[in-house]
């Protein structure tokens, strides 16, 4: 089961969050990331499940930081 981490970020943020989904203990085939940066941050998450694949989608803010498990 593939699952899609849709991520918006308004156009001058890092994504902060990436520091810590490199260290996730799953294997990277199960999972994309897609970052989508905008001035809409609901029109950038529609624009995210637009490009996901996976079957699961989950939303995690920029600033997140995410457990290795």
């Amino acid at each position: 089961m593939k699952i899609s981490i849709v991520i918006a970020a308004a156009p001058d943020r890092k994504a902060d969050v990436l520091k810590s989904l490199k260290d996730v203990n799953y294997e990277k085939k199960d999972y994309e990331i897609i970052i989508v940066r905008g001035l809409n941050p609901s029109e950038n998450r529609n624009n995210g499940i637009k490009k996901a694949k996976g079957e699961i989608i989950a939303f995690i803010d920029d600033d997140a930081l995410v457990d290795k498990n």
